[in-house]
């Protein structure tokens, strides 16, 4: 038996370093993917790769581990956020966004917690043949625990946040929390700058938002949703790159052309939520 043994591990050494070139080619050429979430535009997502995002329309590039952080030269700022993944939330990267930024700030919530006790919500429902739904800038469309919603802006992320500020969740006290609409990008570089990273609204993968789900709000006016609407967190910028905290990409820190990203922006209205201490 020890023979036989021992030839096995002859074997073994004899193809190891074929075997771990084969593995390495297959995680790298392959991708290695973590666990399924559904994008803005209704789509399987599985590009989860831990190594570089591959896009023929974006230049995106994982942050590697030696750029993760806060550099203090005029070039380039990265600040280090948790990256938390939207797994399992699979219209809930707003909330998934707000929650990463209230955590860098020492704010002790999760996504759940957020979206379950915070999170302006509200379903779509038929009338007279009719789907009514929420106006995004008043409450979330849907419910982002469901593969089928849609999502939110700016005012309602802000209104979360108050809502946790009245119920005296103690770790906002210090902060102050904002909507914009129509800041530049560059104008939010001076945030990062100051180690303040930014809730932005953008679009998946960067790829061109269109026309989505029409529907009604109760109003009567008809409403229709932007398709690829996707809520991150911008933690860094360089000469010609943003560098941003993606719910969809694990969480990872993935990095985008500045013209690209400042397209989506645009976009999406120019939307951002600024979290600051208070002086």
């Amino acid at each position: 038996m020890k023979g036989v043994k021992h030839r096995k591990g002859k074997a073994y050494k004899k193809y190891a370093p074929w075997i771990f070139v084969l593995i390495m080619a297959m995680c790298i050429f392959g991708g290695v993917y973590l666990s399924d979430t559904f994008n803005a535009y209704g789509e399987k997502n599985t590009d989860k790769s831990p190594y570089t995002y591959n896009k023929k329309d974006t230049d995106a590039v994982y942050a590697s581990d030696n750029t993760e952080k806060k550099e203090d030269g005029s070039k380039k700022h990265i600040i280090v956020v948790e990256g938390l993944s939207q797994a399992g939330i699979p219209t809930g990267c707003e909330a998934v966004s707000t929650v990463a930024a209230l955590r860098y700030y020492g704010v002790n919530i999760t996504p759940e917690l957020f979206i379950e006790n915070y999170l302006p919500m509200k379903d779509f429902y038929k009338r007279n043949g009719r789907v009514y739904g929420a106006n995004p800038s008043e409450q979330f469309a849907g419910n982002p625990f469901e593969a089928g919603s849609l999502g939110c802006y700016c005012e309602v992320i802000e209104a979360a946040c108050a809502d946790m500020h009245r119920n005296n969740y103690k770790e906002m006290k210090n902060l102050k929390i904002k909507a914009e609409r129509g800041l530049t990008l560059s104008r939010l570089e001076e945030y990062i700058s100051k180690g303040k990273p930014v809730i932005i609204w953008a679009t998946v993968d960067m790829k061109e938002s269109y026309d989505g789900f029409t529907y009604y709000l109760e109003t009567g006016e008809q409403y229709i949703w932007r398709a690829g609407e996707h809520c991150v967190v911008l933690c860094g910028y360089d000469d010609e790159g943003y560098y941003i905290m993606d719910p969809l990409k694990d969480g990872r820190i993935v990095r985008y052309e500045k013209k690209l990203v400042e397209a989506r922006y645009e976009e999406m209205g120019k939307q951002s939520v600024v979290i600051e201490r208070k002086n």
